[in-house]
């Protein structure tokens, strides 16, 4: 419905219509905030887990009052620096009349959006939960038409502003004087581990990360280096995990041979910016520890390491503060608890990653389908997962111990993702 001017538009989100417009990032459904019954439809399209709140869109910072939010100054002034952009902020709303909003987290994210447009229509609606059109765990729609096949008249209008595509907002939020992002998007911002931190501090936390997944580094990478690694490494290509994906593979069509693969990346795993750390010294470290191992035990798209200590999580889905494009590690090492995004690749390169398993505690495996472009490309054309594109295969070789990510890439084969992925 192009034909709709900005004050009909906004005349219908107020009244409690859910609308699929366009954001500075992505295509988003849109309605009224403060109207829980038009914020429970978005839910039921959208299949969305219950607990999981959504983003809210403001037009203002004084806009937060209306939730309970009062911020400092000193705060405001930091804001100012992010907003209007591709930033969610996420700000404590404990109140119990927002609860079909905040969903008992009693936190919420907002976010001033960097398009004139939308800040002008958010002045006449009042704040919109905002979140992208997709049913939840399936890639973002970046289109309108392909959302009107999908979704059809459950949704009361479209505003159709051609092919956008983007990574979502990065979401963080304000912990004192310092940030902390909980989800990496559209803009890089330095997190609260390393930014602002005490000089000596950050020394001794870098120090210890390192002497962490440091053991042995010396001994192991001076015989690795001894070794071609230009192809999968042969305790790899032979271990039971390799060996069932590779058949599997060759099961459904897909002649793949371990022989092809080459080296095309080596990485550390670990940084600062990604690496979250914490001690088990505390009662409360520990019983976040053992809450998370139990919330995937059995869960499709999680592998556990033989000692069942550490997962590494490779769902394609939004999990909050993980994207679908971002492979998440957690486990116990020594008396520290890592959690980490250990694997990530650009939303342009439709990247499905079909599997991971644990070699030994210290060494695991993701593989990855993606296509053929560099993840940092961000002008790569656009290529439907329902279209014939260029992909290549990429195994992941992750070794904690020596803190190194290798990536081996298959040749290139043209695929249709949408008919090879309920074949994986």
């Amino acid at each position: 419905m192009n034909n709709m001017n900005p004050a009909e538009i906004a005349s219908r989100l107020k009244a409690g219509a859910v609308g699929m417009i366009a954001t500075d990032t992505l295509y988003g459904f849109h309605t009224n905030a403060f109207i829980p019954e038009a914020v429970e439809r978005i839910y039921h399209l959208k299949q969305r887990d219950q607990d999981k709140p959504f983003i809210i869109l403001i037009s203002t910072v004084d806009d937060l009052e209306k939730f309970g939010i009062k911020v400092s100054d000193k705060v405001k002034e930091k804001i100012l620096t992010l907003w209007p952009g591709k930033v969610s902020i996420v700000f404590d709303v404990d109140s119990s009349e927002l609860e079909y909003l905040h969903r008992g987290k009693k936190s919420l994210a907002f976010r001033i959006p960097d398009k004139t447009s939308l800040r002008e229509l958010l002045d006449l609606t009042g704040p919109l939960v905002s979140t992208t059109v997709n049913i939840a765990g399936e890639p973002h729609i970046n289109n309108v038409e392909e959302a009107q096949k999908k979704f059809g008249d459950q949704i009361d209008f479209y505003v159709d502003e051609g092919e956008i595509v983007s990574e979502p907002s990065t979401v963080m939020k304000f912990n004192g004087n310092q940030v902390e992002v909980l989800r990496q998007g559209a803009v890089n911002i330095e997190t609260s581990y390393t930014k602002g931190m005490n000089p000596k501090l950050k020394l001794i936390l870098t120090a210890a990360i390192l002497v962490l997944v440091g053991v042995g580094v010396f001994s192991n990478v001076r015989q690795q280096r001894a070794v071609d690694q230009s192809k999968i490494p042969q305790d790899i290509e032979l271990s039971k995990g390799f060996q069932r994906w590779i058949t599997n593979l060759k099961n459904k069509d897909l002649e793949v041979d371990a022989d092809e693969f080459r080296l095309v990346e080596e990485t550390e795993v670990f940084n600062t910016r990604w690496l979250k750390v914490a001690g088990l010294n505390d009662p409360s470290e520990q019983q976040i520890y053992e809450n998370t191992l139990k919330s995937v035990q059995g869960v499709k798209g999680v592998a556990f390491s033989p000692d069942e200590s550490e997962f590494v999580d490779y769902r394609n889905e939004d999990r909050g503060d993980v994207l679908p494009t971002q492979v998440r590690y957690y486990g116990l090492k020594g008396d520290k608890v890592l959690d980490a995004n250990v694997i990530d690749c650009s939303s342009l390169a439709n990247c499905y990653f079909d599997r991971a398993y644990f070699i030994d505690d210290n060494t695991f495996v993701v593989s990855e389908f993606s296509r053929n472009i560099d993840k940092k490309d961000t002008t790569a054309p656009v290529c439907k997962t329902s279209e014939v594109c260029t992909y290549t295969i990429k195994v992941h070789v992750v070794n904690l111990q020596t803190n190194s990510r290798l990536e081996y890439q298959s040749r290139p084969m043209e695929l249709v993702m949408d008919e090879i992925k309920p074949e994986l």
